[in-house]
């Protein structure tokens, strides 16, 4: 899955995208916590690729951040799984 971060106004918007690109059932809740439970459980042998990280406005800078944080840890937990900023593995 590609993420340009260009593409969305704040991390709504991306979780909305995350959640319709990886049929999440509708009870995804759209927070960090839902999307690691998703991410770990529900979806397998994943890529992530994100993009335009240096073109984030700051109002949702600090949420994507967090993201990427979420995203790296379960890089760390799960050999399935993994994210790409920029074409650098996180």
């Amino acid at each position: 899955m590609t993420i340009n971060l260009n593409d969305f106004q704040n991390i709504n918007d991306i979780h909305d995208y995350i959640a319709r690109e990886l049929n999440f059932p509708k009870y995804y809740g759209k927070n960090l916590d839902a999307l690691y439970d998703m991410l770990s459980t529900y979806i397998s042998n994943i890529e992530i690729r994100i993009y335009g990280i240096s073109d984030i406005d700051g109002k949702y800078a600090d949420d994507v951040n967090a993201m990427l944080d979420m995203f790296e840890y379960l890089q760390d937990e799960d050999d399935n799984f993994k994210c790409f900023v920029d074409d650098y593995e996180l």
